[in-house]
């Protein structure tokens, strides 16, 4: 819900304001539409309010907390503040919004076939726990009894290892940090803000006590004490030296980040397809493990055990 409503928002105010109205304009024309629903209405006019007594643009949004606006907002609302550009900043953050937005849709597809496995297996194996007096009515309670150890061990080996299999499939889906890094600097420093100034305001995308934020910040850092751009955040990623080296010679900084973006986006569409893959089989080869350890400890003791 919190991303469906600041989806809607970016993209009502990129149509906006790309039409020549300013930002107060356009919040008032938004909150007054009746064919958008009731909350983005009530956002629209939370933001003129705060726009009308003389808050600057990047308070307005970060303040409604409605919105529920994410930290790294502030650096692209404030370069394209400063450059008078709004209708670039709202654009921009509309499509980055899609693509996260595409991204969680990826991975909720990718983990819908796995989680039914896992569900279809364990409501088995609780139908086979109710049922299994009335199947076999010959076996002896005590018999029942030890059921419930076998089938413990085969689930301690079907839940973690789906479990890990999911994971696998989400660090394959999730968006990564650093590509968010690269986006978010690129369009910064295409709006004239400083290296420092991109990097800071980029460090917000970042989980707190991540390795990813504690490299950035020793690389901020070292630019602070002076250090060239190469020999601060060669450390970043393995191809960043490259690329700032070459943006050095052409002195266009923006189009390395460029560059690393989509060689990041290449590696990360790779391993995308590799999970894709490798989900089927190794779904497979896992349940069929499950299935032969129920088969093993519980269904031929209990047909030796009824005679058969």
């Amino acid at each position: 819900m919190k991303q469906s409503i600041r989806f809607s928002f970016t993209q009502a105010l990129s149509e906006l304001l790309i039409s020549g109205v300013s930002l107060y304009q356009a919040c008032a024309a938004l909150s007054q539409m009746k064919q958008v629903n009731k909350q983005l209405r009530a956002v629209a006019y939370s933001v003129q309010q705060k726009l009308f007594h003389g808050e600057s643009v990047c308070d307005a949004l970060l303040k409604t907390e409605q919105l529920f606006v994410p930290r790294w907002y502030r650096g692209v609302l404030l370069a394209c503040e400063r450059s008078g550009s709004l209708h670039k900043a709202f654009s921009f953050l509309h499509e980055l919004e899609n693509q996260l937005s595409q991204s969680r849709e990826r991975i909720c597809a990718a983990l819908l076939y796995p989680v039914f496995i896992v569900v279809l297996a364990l409501s088995g194996t609780v139908l086979l726990i109710l049922k299994a007096p009335d199947l076999f009515p010959a076996v002896d309670s005590q018999f029942y009894s030890t059921v419930f150890g076998e089938v413990l061990f085969a689930l301690l080996f079907f839940i973690p290892s789906a479990f890990v299999l999911c994971l696998f499939v989400f660090s394959a889906f999730s968006v990564d940090e650093f590509l968010l890094v690269c986006i978010i600097t690129e369009f910064l420093l295409s709006e004239r803000m400083s290296l420092f100034e991109a990097l800071e305001q980029s460090l917000y995308v970042c989980k707190s006590g991540s390795k990813l934020e504690k490299t950035l910040c020793e690389s901020l850092q070292l630019l602070r004490e002076g250090y060239s751009p190469v020999s601060a955040l060669e450390s970043l990623h393995p191809s960043m030296g490259m690329y700032l080296r070459i943006a050095e010679q052409t002195g266009n900084l923006c189009n390395a980040f460029s560059q690393i973006k989509q060689a990041i986006s290449s590696e990360k569409k790779r391993k995308q397809t590799v999970c894709l893959s490798l989900l089927e089989p190794s779904l497979i080869l896992i349940t069929g493990m499950y299935i032969a350890i129920l088969l093993k400890q519980i269904f031929l003791p209990l047909l030796f055990a009824w005679s058969i």
